[in-house]
């Protein structure tokens, strides 16, 4: 099977027409169309619907459409690796997916500090769940996880790469110290049927006072920061606030939260690992070996 049919196909289904799609791919439309006739005769299943034009996938194409897009993927990647041990230098693209909150405060700092000594990588960055996070591990969609959670399943490795625990932040030297007499500021998500409040405050047991819910960390870090009222908030969240003077730590609360961050990756990375993948491992972890991982 020739392997640009899967490029065609893909470039394809994505584009949904055949000239938009060969203008991509640098090649005429009837050559595309012979290129996915072959592929779909190679199978012996129809991929595609079409009468003169582009009318969709068909439910095989669909399922080929997932696959041959994994097949791809670990192409790139196979390139990847053996570039990197012809020039022994960490470059290319590594694929890292985390939450929201890991995201927006953990993340950045590490790869800042990972692209100011290799220049040449070029991480791509998502935001996801735990549960996708470990299912695109899995199906060998990204590199390396950051979860809050440890891993479930047991093909993939993990380590602790920070701990924190939950803290009262405010503006500094603008409030007392007594939480119950604090203007709390709560972190809440909104969806479409329910209001589901993510910060772990036992409101049920210790009542606030609270005085706004926002939907955005950086809303709630931005109002603290203005002297508009505390939060209680991962530590992690409010770390780089803190170093800088902008918040400080007004508060204790009446019990104890903390929580870990987990690096994660799939055992298969472990063997094997390329050049990039071992050189982002240490600008996460800051220390030359972890666990099971050779570095």
């Amino acid at each position: 099977m020739n392997v640009d049919w899967l490029r065609y196909f893909v470039e394809l289904s994505e584009t949904n027409n055949f000239h938009v799609a060969a203008e991509k791919l640098s090649i005429t439309p009837p050559t595309l169309s012979k290129a996915i006739s072959e592929l779909e005769s190679h199978y012996e299943l129809k991929l595609i619907n079409r009468e003169h034009r582009m009318q969709g996938l068909t439910p095989a194409g669909e399922l080929f459409l997932e696959k041959a897009k994994n097949i791809l993927f670990k192409m790139d990647n196979l390139k990847n690796y053996m570039d990197a041990l012809k020039t022994g230098d960490a470059e290319g693209p590594i694929t890292i997916a985390g939450g929201g909150m890991t995201m927006k405060f953990f993340v950045p700092p590490v790869i800042k500090a990972l692209l100011n000594k290799y220049p040449k990588i070029s991480p791509k960055l998502f935001s996801m769940t735990s549960v996708k996070i470990e299912k695109n591990i899995l199906d060998g969609k990204i590199d390396i996880g950051i979860m809050v959670y440890p891993p479930s399943s047991s093909e993939i490795d993990f380590t602790v790469i920070d701990e924190f625990s939950f803290v009262i932040v405010g503006k500094p030297n603008t409030f007392g110290n007594n939480w119950k007499e604090l203007p709390f500021i709560v972190f809440k998500f909104f969806g479409e049927n329910e209001i589901s409040q993510i910060d772990s405050w036992p409101e049920k047991k210790y009542k606030r006072k609270v005085i706004m819910t926002v939907e955005s960390l950086y809303t709630l870090i931005s109002f603290c920061e203005n002297g508009l009222g505390v939060a209680y908030i991962p530590e992690i969240v409010a770390r780089e606030s803190i170093k800088k003077g902008l918040l400080a730590i007004v508060s204790t609360p009446p019990f104890e939260t903390s929580g870990k961050v987990y690096l994660v990756w799939s055992k298969n990375f472990s063997n094997n690992p390329t050049v990039t993948f071992k050189e982002t491992m240490k600008a996460f972890l800051k220390k030359e070996t972890t666990g099971g991982l050779l570095l």
